[in-house]
């Protein structure tokens, strides 16, 4: 569970991810927490927000009890991610954003789960780099 706050000096993109925190936004670039104030959240959106959390929250406990994805995780297409992608468009209009998908590149090679186009390779301070597809706001970790 993260603690700190992202003190990146560019404004890097923001990623609506599940990590057990209390906040489900975090820096693309260094993966901390990002300050709420880019922003603007109204009561509609917080609750959706609270929503999507709490069904990530589920779907991921019950993959780490049977050790295997569960099908609500592993379906782009499917209520839990269909509901992170309208947060990820809602918000991206205010600030840049994308949705963190959980799959291993291994599994997925450099196609978007969503879509199936090819996938951006960006540079980061976490991870060294992911890929992004900036049709579907998608990023997934490449693990070294």
């Amino acid at each position: 569970m993260k603690q700190e706050k992202c003190k990146c000096e560019k404004n890097h993109p923001i990623v609506l991810q599940y990590d057990f925190s209390s906040l489900p936004f975090a820096c693309a670039n260094c993966n901390l927490d990002v300050d709420l104030g880019r922003l603007d959240i109204d009561d509609q959106w917080r609750k959706k927000v609270g929503q999507w959390m709490t069904k990530y929250r589920m779907a991921y406990l019950q993959w780490l009890d049977l050790d295997e994805l569960t099908p609500e995780l592993a379906n782009p297409a499917g209520t839990l991610h269909e509901l992170g992608f309208e947060l990820v468009t809602h918000f991206n209009a205010q600030y840049p954003m994308y949705y963190w998908w959980h799959l291993d590149t291994a599994e997925q090679g450099n196609r978007c789960p969503k879509c199936q186009s090819d996938m951006m390779r960006v540079r980061n301070e976490y991870t060294g780099s992911h890929l992004v597809c900036n049709t579907c706001r998608l990023l997934v970790v490449i693990k070294s």
